[in-house]
């Protein structure tokens, strides 16, 4: 059945299932998920290391000549602890918690046990903007080094 999702909810929700969700759950069978399972899942993600975890910084081309191109942390066996934000948590945990709810409504299986974990909304970030000194010094900064971005 073709979701009736928007592009973006269908981005986010691929993303989510692809990077957190099927590396650490996949090889269990649905209908033998359990709680515990997706309690653990949440807490092993918290802890763990995003770069090591996806290979960001192996993927990372291999360039001795230019410094910004050089593996520099996980690939080189020093992990840079780039744990993933409560945010990003909360999101894989609430993408599984909406897929195993469409295959409860599609009676693929019989319950949710993505419901039964309790999970906190995180709070939200307090954002503090630049001040003019900070922005230019931080244009500034990108025009020295030609920074495309």
């Amino acid at each position: 059945m073709e979701p009736n999702l928007a592009p973006k909810t269908m981005a986010n929700y691929e993303m989510f299932a692809r990077l957190y969700i099927a590396p650490a759950l996949g090889p269990k069978r649905l209908d033998k998920l359990t709680v515990r399972d997706v309690q653990s899942w949440l807490n092993k993600l918290r802890r763990s290391c995003l770069c090591c975890d996806q290979g960001k910084d192996a993927a990372r081309p291999e360039n001795h000549n230019n410094p910004k191109r050089r593996r520099r942390c996980c690939a080189i066996g020093k992990c840079c602890r780039s744990l993933p934000s409560e945010w990003t948590v909360h999101d894989a945990y609430m993408t599984l918690r909406a897929a195993l709810s469409n295959a409860v409504r599609e009676e693929t299986l019989t319950r949710n046990v993505a419901a039964n974990v309790k999970m906190s909304v995180p709070r939200k970030r307090k954002v503090k903007p630049w001040s003019v000194d900070e922005a230019r010094t931080f244009l500034e900064s990108a025009r020295t080094r030609e920074d495309p971005m």
